[in-house]
């Protein structure tokens, strides 16, 4: 849906920043520099996570 509305190279998602990032690193070997950009995208959204699992786990049951 997002590159519906976004057609310049300026303007990407994460997950397909991501995905760019890792395919030009594979060639290199700049495998630091790969795990730097994963843990870059995956270490806000687990933070969030962990700070509010007080009141994200009785909702969790009520969810499903």
């Amino acid at each position: 849906m997002f590159l519906i509305f976004a057609n310049s190279d300026k303007v990407k998602s994460v997950a397909i920043g991501l995905y760019g990032m890792i395919n030009s690193m594979r060639y290199t070997g700049d495998y630091a520099g790969m795990f730097a950009a994963v843990v870059i995208v995956f270490l806000p959204p687990f933070s969030c996570i962990c700070s509010c699992q007080r009141r994200l786990s009785p909702a969790l049951p009520a969810a499903v």
